[in-house]
């Protein structure tokens, strides 16, 4: 196990206990199953509901849990990474600027969900290199992922209308990213992530998302980069 996606609410000055308290118990399992990556992503609630304006002092307060989960999971022998994601804290282009700004915390380079976003993923890479912790390798269909950005689907309406494809399918510069990447560097995981609404029930063997799986290795295989020492 690499590690894992855990919510955490990092803005509210009422839920820094039950967002510790959540913290310890993710730590706690995926360390046990062997993960060192602790993926968090900065819900709005613990319902994901509709999303508050955050003021500086907002900012400054998640700064200061982030520094709080560092601490936490460093306990349990992981990394903190926060995650960049549509309906969250951390969704647009302004806000990964807000984060990266007022905190120093590792980052989840998800290159498909800062696009959706508004923040081209290379631009990310020349602002905080040297903060990325993760990478999900993550392909985007904009023109399927723009109305879930706009509250026009929800995140599922968008996952079954194709919003997220196969590596190298969708409108995100996959190639030109890892290059990048790799020219300077990165030596963690790269871990691929299409997700899937799965519809009409359980494929044949051989079908479905495996297909999907295959295709995007391909595809990464086709890239021609420096080897991280």
């Amino acid at each position: 196990m690499i590690g894992g996606f855990v919510p955490v609410v990092i803005h509210d000055p009422d839920q820094v206990d039950a967002t510790s308290a959540a913290v310890h118990r993710a730590a706690g399992l995926m360390s046990a199953a062997g993960g060192t990556m602790f993926v968090s992503s900065a819900v709005t609630d613990w319902d994901w509901g509709p999303r508050p304006e955050i003021a500086t002092a907002g900012w400054q307060h998640a700064a200061t849990m982030l520094e709080r989960i560092d601490e936490i999971v460093a306990d349990y022998g992981m990394t903190q990474a926060i995650h960049p994601h549509l309906r969250t804290m951390i969704e647009t282009r302004d806000d990964v600027l807000a984060l990266l700004e007022h905190s120093t915390v590792g980052w989840t380079f998800d290159m498909g969900h800062l696009q959706i976003g508004g923040m081209d993923p290379l631009e990310f890479v020349d602002l905080a290199f040297d903060r990325i912790r993760h990478v999900h390798l993550k392909d985007v269909v904009m023109d399927k992922a723009l109305p879930v950005l706009h509250h026009e689907r929800s995140i599922m309406e968008g996952v079954q209308a194709g919003m997220f494809s196969n590596i190298g399918a969708g409108d995100v510069e996959i190639d030109r990213v890892v290059r990048t990447l790799e020219d300077r560097g990165y030596d963690q995981w790269y871990v691929i992530e299409q997700d899937a609404a799965i519809t009409t029930g359980e494929p044949a063997h051989g079908e479905g998302p495996l297909l999907d799986v295959l295709a995007s290795i391909e595809f990464l295989r086709g890239i021609e980069a420096p080897v991280s020492n």
